[in-house]
């Protein structure tokens, strides 16, 4: 009777999982599981001792075979090409995440290999003591009486080698080391290992266990449930990270509720750490307690291994983080995790832990690692009840007696947040506006995203915050995703008002990146009013002659431009060049926009001839300062080819042309909307050409990728959804 009381109170305490009401008492729950542990064992001493040594409790084999193997869950599905790699393989190591079945796997494939097995033994493995006490119990029911108990499992292995036809479980195994002398001689028997941990390699084949393919997990929620919503299904299964356990506690906990999938999906998204402790199979822990068990398995063994892992938590759990992002950011990080950081071999320990925890994927060719959607969820669930419990003075969670060993064992989700805001900052590896950091940064965008979406979620807002989001927000406009980088724009500027001041120069540089995203989106008239708006503030703020002020004068005729307002453009670019000149931007490079828009208008008024000569002049300088295949050069050399075409040097303007188009697809890559631009231009340039079948194959790529960038409404769009139908009209018209 003891040990049904004490199973549950050891349980929620190991795990972390004490009822909201008791999270308070947590040392008075200590202190009484502990006395109740000493007087148990005290009372049960003599029957261990008598079981010990050999008297009325031995057990001798009768006919027939040995087999104490569970059975499945009734509800096991699928796994296929697991239970096919397992049939062909005398020792396997089946390895993968808490939660995604391996011990179900195992039964399943012990149940199938019944009928061939003589012997068939499952043994807890958690550790060498547990698979000797496993092994001695084995060969008291073969007829071994050895009373020493790793003397009886020895003679067991061996006596196994000698008979054959046996299927050996170790269910849970630790780590490779715990086994060794514990295994019988390969190939006369089959031998099943689960575990986290994945380096068995001397002694059995890894056979990984992933979480359900998302159709998979859908029709193990129908046939669970009774249910008939596909698409609620699929919804849950994305929610739970396709991992069978919880898809068997979401649908344990819809037949005992009575509730919809629906309903379910509705329930996680506001009460998910709840969720997670319930509806597990009686004869296994949820979820919640299967993932905190394997948290402090890696926090005993090394503390910059749970630093990491809470890192990890506030990543996307559909990329994978780089560990060169890890070393380059060092100094942003915690202590005990900096220092691995910086020691190779102290950093292959670490990792080392979670990955015989299965806590994370390693890819060792790319040295990345991803977690699961779900390990993080729980992660971040449990930081966040560290931030409730830590208001309670004195409570124990607050782990107030071994702070000092690791400070960070009290941050909660705000400081963590905190701290992956300053990783992903110092991982940015180089200057947003240069294209040659676009591909690395690239990887970075979706992690970016998810923290930020976790600082916005708990109400983190700081400078830090404000600064990432912007420079996410820049990163994408540059790449030419308009449509993306304006809600990270708007956002920054929100946070930008509140953390520093409406009319602090921080928030106005972040307004003109936002103004700078509406326009190239297509919303001129709302970049206009931004525009007008800092043009008014921002000499009052800054002084007249400031930099940004020209620049905003800049942007703000451009947008007059593209509406049609050729004379107001003309005196903002005007105004531009003189503020720039009155601000001491007397390099080259960064006085050329209002020159090279000024250039526009000569075009667009028909002064073709001093358009070209103010083109080649900041095109050569371009190309000294910047490179050939900057964006601003590539932007520039488009004007020229224009301008070459517009006053009849068709073949030079096509040449022009295509080195921009190539260009471009190299450096911007196919998707962006100025290579969309070039395919328009050449394509206009081939059909004054007669070259109406390129002119035409040009047009309906440019088209379908503009229209894919920027929507179909756009200008842009609409003047090359006109060319395209000009083409294609010519082209009939020649047939």
């Amino acid at each position: 009777m003891t040990a049904l009381v004490l199973l549950p109170v050891v349980t929620n305490l190991a795990t972390d999982a004490l009822p909201d009401g008791l999270a308070g008492w947590g040392s008075v729950a200590v202190a009484v599981a502990l006395g109740m542990v000493v007087t148990w064992f005290t009372r049960r001493r003599g029957a261990f001792t008598a079981a010990g040594s050999g008297g009325a409790t031995d057990e001798v084999s009768g006919p027939g075979p040995v087999w104490n193997i569970p059975a499945p869950s009734r509800q096991f599905s699928g796994r296929a090409e697991e239970l096919q790699a397992m049939a062909c393989l005398s020792a396997v190591v089946l390895h993968g995440i808490p939660g995604v079945g391996k011990t179900q796997l195992a039964r399943a494939y012990c149940q199938q290999q019944r009928a061939d097995a003589e012997i068939g033994w499952w043994i807890a493995a958690d550790d060498r003591l547990s698979v000797i006490a496993g092994l001695a119990l084995l060969g008291r029911r073969l007829g071994i009486r050895t009373e020493d108990p790793e003397g009886a499992a020895r003679e067991t292995v061996q006596l196994l080698g000698e008979r054959g036809r046996w299927l050996l479980v170790l269910d849970n195994a630790g780590t490779e080391e715990d086994l060794f002398g514990l295994i019988p001689p390969a190939g006369t028997g089959r031998l099943v290992i689960t575990s986290r941990n994945p380096a068995f390699d001397r002694i059995a084949e890894p056979v990984p266990v992933t979480p359900f393919p998302r159709r998979q997990s859908a029709h193990f929620l129908i046939q669970r449930t009774g249910s008939a919503d596909y698409r609620a299904a699929e919804e849950v299964a994305e929610l739970v990270g396709n991992l069978p356990l919880a898809l068997e506690q979401a649908a344990a906990y819809c037949a005992l509720t009575g509730i919809s999938l629906a309903d379910y999906a509705r329930r996680y998204r506001s009460g998910r750490a709840r969720l997670h402790r319930t509806g597990a199979p009686p004869d296994r822990l949820p979820v919640e307690g299967t993932l905190r068990l394997a948290f402090r398995q890696a926090a005993r063994r090394n503390a910059a291994a749970v630093q990491l892992l809470r890192l990890l938590a506030f990543m996307a759990p559909t990329a994978a983080v780089s560990r060169r992002w890890l070393v380059a950011a060092s100094g942003s990080l915690p202590r005990q995790l900096a220092r691995a950081a910086r020691d190779p071999l102290a950093l292959d320990a670490t990792v080392a832990v979670l990955r015989q925890t299965a806590l994370i994927t390693v890819d060792t060719e790319q040295a990345e690692w991803s977690m699961h959607a779900l390990t993080g969820d729980v992660i971040r669930d449990g930081l966040g009840r560290r931030r409730l419990l830590s208001r309670i003075p004195g409570n124990v969670l607050a782990f107030g007696s071994i702070r000092h060993l690791d400070p960070t064992l009290a941050w909660d989700d705000h400081r963590w947040v905190r701290v992956a805001i300053r990783f992903i900052t110092a991982s940015l590896p180089g200057d947003v506006e240069d294209p040659a950091a676009w591909t690395r940064m690239a990887a970075i965008v979706p992690h970016a995203v998810s923290v930020l979406a976790h600082a916005q979620d708990l109400g983190v807002a700081d400078a830090s915050s404000a600064t990432l989001r912007n420079n996410m927000g820049r990163l994408l406009l540059r790449r030419g995703d308009y449509l993306a980088a304006l809600p990270l724009l708007l956002a920054a500027d929100n946070e930008a008002q509140s953390v520093f001041g409406v009319f602090d120069p921080a928030r106005l540089a972040f307004q003109h990146d936002l103004a700078e995203a509406l326009c190239k989106a297509g919303y001129l008239d709302e970049a206009q009013d931004l525009l007008e708006s800092l043009s008014e503030h921002a000499g009052t703020v800054l002084g007249t002659d400031h930099v940004e002020v020209a620049m905003i004068a800049n942007d703000l005729g451009v947008v007059h431009r593209a509406l049609g307002r050729t004379e107001q453009a003309r005196l903002l670019f005007n105004e531009a060049v003189a503020g720039l000149r009155a601000a001491g931007r007397t390099d080259t490079v960064g006085a050329l926009p209002p020159e090279l828009n000024l250039a526009d208008l000569d075009l667009d008024d028909g002064d073709a001839e001093t358009a070209i000569a103010r083109y080649r002049a900041a095109h050569d300088t371009q190309v000294r300062h910047l490179g050939a295949d900057h964006p601003q050069t590539l932007v520039t050399l488009s004007n020229l080819a224009e301008a070459s075409r517009l006053t009849g040097q068709l073949s030079a303007a096509a040449g022009l042309h295509e080195q921009c188009l190539t260009s471009r697809r190299r450096v911007l890559g196919a998707d962006h909307p100025a290579t969309s631009v070039s395919m328009n231009n050449l394509a206009v340039t081939y059909q004054a050409l007669g070259r109406a079948d390129e002119a035409h194959q040009l047009l309906t790529s440019a088209v379908a990728l503009h229209e894919r960038a920027l929507g179909e409404r756009h200008a842009s769009s609409r003047r090359m959804t006109d060319n395209l139908r000009q083409a294609t009209t010519q082209r009939a018209g020649r047939t």
